[in-house]
């Protein structure tokens, strides 16, 4: 049984208890084989295929060519790992990769030359750096499944674009070998899966995990394929597709480089409706509100509107609130001041436009319409103040022609 391990780069998944299957996969060309011990295995099976296993490696002589994936369970990880070093496997592929993984707890590491860690929880992905000082990585590969599931996100190229590149990033910064992506799961879909080869590789990946034989040509076609012929457009348009995008350029830089720039969509404001969302500056509702902690912009209450206007990625349909989006845009580009202590944006019974500040609180009321107009009286009114601010006033009332009302906050 050969396998020369030229330079490929798919990675197949083999179960562990279908051993059949290797001979088949390496006459079909596989070049990387994974063999499971974790997912395809049921529980009251795990110590038998594991024998069952290392047998199998050591009387055919492939320890060299094959690469095993634990389980992630602490015990049974536990006695992969001591069996697998018996045997002279050099390369391990550890699922669920944490800081309490039986790899790091028990020393392993040192026993196994190309350890590949499976990033398949927040905490792992939090924590990568303090994991690569604890064992010598060889590289990482993102367990999407799990991952998405740990994450509570959908499984797609959007939502997982923030986290794909964070893999990509991590790996660099570490010195580690280019990660590995998550399957594609539709195996009859030979466009699809050429699609997001392409869009991994141009996202920084070096290779793809496999579930079968077939998908293997198509993965290592796409990332042997020269990057001249990479249509960046396409990538542009894919990346252009998460929320959080504004805009994506793509160019090649040659011999061997993809550069790809990107303007992230940045939120000005929080929409108070069930649940909370944050939208930016061009309407677009973005997900992920958990990030909201990370920003000091103001919250739009009193909106009325049904959950059928707005939905994550897209423009909202009020045009109520894309007038208000509008106006912080302007009060952050003109009025730096107002916005960074600007608490809520109110729509009264009324219609009417009540701004709250941070601070005491103070009430500005700028009415029904001409709200740019006032916006430039109440900055006008705050320069001649100074060094007074408009936070010093329990309230300013601007719906009064050709005066402001205030009341003075006492001390």
């Amino acid at each position: 049984m050969e396998n020369n391990n030229t330079h490929s780069y798919h990675y197949l998944y083999v179960p562990g208890n279908k051993l059949e299957f290797i001979d088949k996969a390496i006459n079909k060309g596989v070049k990387n084989l994974i063999i499971d011990l974790e997912d395809s295995i049921p529980w009251d099976e795990k110590d038998s295929v594991r024998e069952n296993v290392c047998d199998f490696i050591e009387k055919n002589e492939i320890s060299s060519n094959i690469h095993i994936r634990t389980n992630s369970d602490y015990a049974l990880q536990k006695k992969d790992l001591e069996s697998l070093s018996n045997i002279g496997i050099e390369n391990v592929f550890i699922p669920k990769l944490e800081l309490d993984s039986a790899i790091i707890k028990n020393s392993y590491s040192d026993l196994f030359s190309k350890i590949t860690g499976i990033i398949e929880t927040a905490t792992g992905l939090n924590d990568l750096d303090r994991i690569n000082e604890n064992i010598e990585m060889y590289r990482v590969a993102i367990g999407e499944v799990d991952f998405s599931a740990d994450l509570g996100i959908d499984e797609d190229n959007q939502a997982l674009l923030f986290y794909r590149s964070q893999i990509v990033f991590k790996s660099n910064y570490l010195n580690l070998e280019k990660p590995i992506s998550g399957v594609y799961k539709n195996i009859r879909d030979y466009e699809g899966l050429k699609n997001f080869a392409v869009y991994v590789k141009a996202l920084g990946f070096g290779g793809m995990q496999a579930i079968h034989p077939d998908q293997i040509e198509v993965i290592d076609k796409v990332f042997k394929q020269n990057i001249t012929n990479v249509n960046t457009k396409d990538i542009s348009r894919l990346i252009e597709n998460h929320p959080y995008v504004l805009a994506a350029r793509v160019s090649n830089h040659y011999p061997n480089r993809i550069l790809i720039e990107i303007i992230e969509r940045e939120p000005v404001a929080i929409l108070k409706v069930d649940p909370l969302l944050m939208i930016d500056g061009d309407g677009i509702i973005l997900p992920d509100l958990e990030n909201y902690i990370n920003y000091n912009i103001p919250v739009l209450t009193n909106f009325n509107i049904h959950e059928t206007s707005y939905n994550k990625g897209k423009k909202i349909s009020s045009d109520k609130v894309i007038d208000c989006v509008d106006w912080l845009k302007k009060i952050k580009k003109d009025y730096s001041y107002l916005y960074e202590n600007l608490s809520e944006l109110k729509i009264t019974s009324s219609d009417e436009i009540e701004l709250i500040l941070f601070d005491h609180p103070t009430y500005i009321y700028l009415g029904l319409d001409k709200i740019n107009y006032r916006l430039e009286i109440l900055k006008k009114f705050e320069e001649t103040i100074k060094p007074n601010k408009i936070s010093d006033y329990t309230y300013l009332d601007l719906r009064y022609k050709n005066q402001i009302v205030v009341k003075e906050k006492h001390s």
